[in-house]
């Protein structure tokens, strides 16, 4: 899984401050790089995909962890549905618990699922229109009456799978991780252990 980055402190010191270390290496430089990590990745996320919704709920969706000297940074959607992944690399979307998705075609469910939408129908369930001229392979529709005349106004289009997306990458490739790991514990390393040791 490329979304996701792991470090251990111990294993970017030389021999000599491994020595001079190996007990001493306070658990505060691990939280600081953890910190620095997660705005990079957050900051990414924000000025390559958008400060708008998407791009604000993929930086909020960014966890990280340390457990001594190690730190470890990834995206809490690819537990589920692997949702910064793909946006990171692209592809098609296919639906895992059903055998269409539902995409929104109107601006007013726009970002809602068909499945939430409070259908405006006798027995609350949406209508299930084809249109004669798409065939009987053609497309597949979701609607609801709308209007004085009840005409069934489009919502969703059912499909089997999306059209193949372009990635949009944003996590930072491990290089940038690594180089910003070693700026932060050369700091570290000039500013913290001469006062202390």
């Amino acid at each position: 899984m490329k979304i996701r980055f792991s470090v251990d402190l111990r294993e970017l010191l030389d021999a000599e401050a491994k020595m001079a270390l190996e007990s001493r290496l306070p658990e505060f430089a691990a939280k600081t790089l953890e910190v620095s990590l997660r705005d990079r990745a957050e900051s990414n996320a924000r000025s390559k995909i958008g400060n708008g919704g998407f791009g604000q709920e993929l930086a909020e969706g960014i966890r990280t962890r340390s457990d001594g000297a190690e730190v470890v940074i990834d995206h809490v959607s690819n537990d589920t549905n692997h949702l910064a992944q793909h946006v990171h690399e692209g592809g098609v979307i296919r639906p895992r618990n059903s055998r269409f998705l539902a995409i929104p075609i109107d601006r007013s469910v726009k970002g809602e699922y068909a499945r939430l939408h409070s259908w405006n129908t006798a027995d609350g369930r949406p209508l299930f229109i084809r249109k004669k001229e798409d065939g009987p392979n053609g497309r597949a529709y979701l609607a609801e009456p709308r209007g004085k005349r009840a005409k069934p106004k489009f919502l969703y289009v059912l499909v089997r799978q999306t059209k193949p997306q372009k990635p949009r990458p944003w996590w930072p490739t491990d290089e940038e991780f690594t180089e910003l790991t070693g700026r932060e514990l050369e700091w570290w390393l000039k500013y913290t252990l001469p006062q202390t040791i």
